[in-house]
């Protein structure tokens, strides 16, 4: 896959790919998804309060390690065979991906508020793949020291890869609350531990 231009203008790398994987094959591959994924609806601490999270979410790791973050440790469950055919259809890596963190938002009510996947179980250089299935949703990324904004539209196969520590120390992004999307969007974010 040809390398791309950064879509940040600046303090960080992310790279978006169009319709990486094809409509057809996307809407399989949500249809598998949402049928036979054990989804959770996990709690994480904002200001010192729990709150259930506002979206689904499952975990697969294919290491020993653990994934913590906003003070909760993730459930670990091994990649499912499903998963590791669509690990192996992004770019090729090193170290490779090991982990994926699924989201599964259930209509526009569900989202992801402003945050850094900045945790210190990640590699010391963290690459994310973000590859969206189902709804249209918008991505929204927010320079913390400048407040510059940058939005993304994310349509069904489109895959988001944010590259190196810096993209996380000086970027944070949501998937803002939206009344148009109705339909299920899953989002298998794909990182090293």
């Amino acid at each position: 896959m040809k390398q791309k231009s950064s879509i940040l203008p600046y303090d960080g790398d992310a790279f978006y790919y169009p319709k990486f994987i094809p409509k057809l094959e996307a809407d399989n591959i949500l249809a598998t998804l949402l049928n036979q994924t054990q989804w959770e609806q996990g709690e994480i601490t904002l200001f010192g309060k729990n709150i259930k999270e506002p979206r689904l979410k499952a975990f697969f790791n294919n290491t020993t390690h653990l994934y913590h973050y906003s003070g909760e440790t993730q459930k670990n469950s091994p990649f499912t065979s499903f998963i590791e055919q669509i690990r192996k259809q992004l770019p090729k890596v090193k170290p490779e991906y090991n982990c994926c963190l699924a989201n599964l938002y259930r209509n526009g009510r569900d989202y992801m508020g402003y945050h850094s996947d900045n945790e210190p179980t990640l590699k010391a250089n963290p690459r994310i793949a973000s590859l969206s299935f189902g709804a249209t949703r918008k991505m929204v990324f927010k320079h913390k020291k400048t407040n510059e904004r940058l939005e993304l539209i994310l349509n069904s196969g489109d895959l988001v890869i944010m590259d190196n520590w810096e993209t996380q120390q000086y970027w944070k992004h949501t998937i803002p609350k939206t009344t148009k999307a109705l339909e299920p969007r899953v989002n298998l974010t794909f990182r090293t531990l």
